[in-house]
C-alpha cells in the first residue's frame, strides 16, 4: 500500500494532519518491538497502534500472517465497512497463505464497482502471489453477495486457474457483517 493510499484511509479517522505524519512513518516500517518511528504523543501513537492492527497492510513485516478462513480477512480490511461508496480489495497470499499485499483494485459508486479480470490478476502476479482473496463492501448494509458478485466470482476462479492461480474465496464486507 502506497503512502497515499495509506493517508486517504487514515484521514477519516485521524485527520489530517496525523494521518499526513503516521502514513509516513509507517512506511518506513514499523519495528518488530511495535516501535513507532517519528515524534508522536502518547494519544496519537495509540491512534495509530489501533489502525495499525486493524490493517496489517499498514505494517511493513505483516505478510507472515496466514489466512486460514474468510474471518480472518476482515481485520485486514475493517475500514470497508464504513465507506460510503463500494471498494474492491485483493489480498494477495503466497503458497501457504501468508500475505503478501493488501491493495485497492477498484473505486466504485454507492452501489456498484466494477473492475477487471485481467488487472486483478496482474497484481497477483506482480507480487509474486500464489492465490488472492477478493474483497468488496456494500455501503448499503447488506453482506449477502449479489447474483452478479456470484457471476463475477465463478468467472474470476475460472479465470486465475487458467494461469495457475488460485481465488481462494470472495467476500462482502458490511457494517453488518461480511459473507
Amino acid at each position: 500500500m502506497s503512502v497515499y493510499e495509506t493517508e486517504k484511509i487514515l484521514k477519516p479517522i485521524l485527520g489530517d494532519d496525523l494521518a499526513w505524519r503516521a502514513s509516513r512513518a509507517l512506511s518506513k516500517m514499523v519495528s518488530p518491538d511495535g516501535e513507532i518511528p517519528g515524534e508522536f504523543n502518547e494519544d496519537e501513537i495509540e491512534k495509530i497502534r489501533a489502525i495499525a492492527k486493524l490493517s496489517g497492510s499498514f505494517i511493513i513485516g505483516s505478510s507472515s500472517q496466514a489466512i486460514c478462513n474468510a474471518s480472518d480477512i476482515v481485520p485486514l480490511v475493517a475500514d470497508m465497512k464504513y465507506l460510503s461508496h463500494e471498494e474492491m480489495r485483493v489480498i494477495i497470499v503466497d503458497g501457504g497463505n501468508n500475505v503478501l499485499t493488501v491493495n485497492t483494485i477498484s473505486v466504485g459508486g454507492a452501489n456498484i464497482v466494477s473492475y477487471g479480470r485481467d488487472k486483478v490478476l496482474r497484481e497477483v502476479l506482480s507480487a509474486g502471489g500464489r492465490g488472492f482473496f477478493l474483497v468488496h463492501n456494500h455501503p448499503g448494509g447488506s453482506s449477502e453477495p449479489s447474483k452478479e458478485d456470484i457471476v463475477d466470482t465463478r468467472d474470476m476462479r475460472a479465470a486465475a486457474s487458467i494461469i495457475g492461480l488460485e481465488l481462494l474465496d470472495s467476500c462482502v464486507i458490511s457494517r453488518t457483517g461480511f459473507s
